[in-house]
């Protein structure tokens, strides 16, 4: 009997780590939706930092070349 479970546990834990040593199709679409998600999450920080940088400093962004706020005049 004390063969019989030690021979299912040894088993047990050899399925387990073959189990573990790929990830299911699942867990990999999971990952490239998180992966996707943190790039949209990223671009969102951009343009939000952008926004920001624009009401405060809006002298400053035309300075380092970017566009006009609206209703602004473009320096000739």
């Amino acid at each position: 009997m004390s063969t019989f479970v030690a021979l299912n546990l040894f088993i047990a834990v050899v399925v387990n780590a073959m189990n573990d040593s790929e990830p299911s199709p699942a867990e990999t679409q999971t990952q490239a939706e998180l992966k996707a998600v943190k790039q949209d999450l990223a671009a969102l920080h951009a343009k939000l930092d952008l926004l920001l940088l624009r009401e405060e400093e809006p002298d400053a962004l035309t300075a380092a070349g970017g566009r006009q706020p609206p209703g602004t005049a473009s320096p000739r």
